[in-house]
């Protein structure tokens, strides 16, 4: 499954005008949310569900002994680089 989206130059300045104000004032992000960078190229439908299972993992019922489980037990209390290169 491919999902496609316009990106048109209004949503291109907005990004732009969001990324100035971060770069100006800071973003604070939530301890709760986990996330992890990506280090190989092509990966982002893989590491963009990747957040979705860390971030909903009990509503998921996501089992402590699968896969992902483990990697969320694994990566708990790091940073987005070290769970990236887990």
């Amino acid at each position: 499954v491919t999902l496609l989206f316009q990106y048109t130059a209004q949503q291109h300045a907005a990004k732009q005008a969001q990324t100035g104000r971060i770069a100006t004032a800071g973003q604070h992000i939530s301890p709760k949310v986990r996330y992890m960078k990506q280090y190989v190229g092509n990966a982002c439908g893989t590491i963009a569900a990747c957040h979705c299972m860390m971030n909903n993992a009990q509503v998921l019922g996501v089992r402590s002994d699968s896969p992902v489980g483990k990697f969320i037990t694994a990566t708990a209390g790091q940073g987005p680089e070290a769970a990236g290169e887990a």
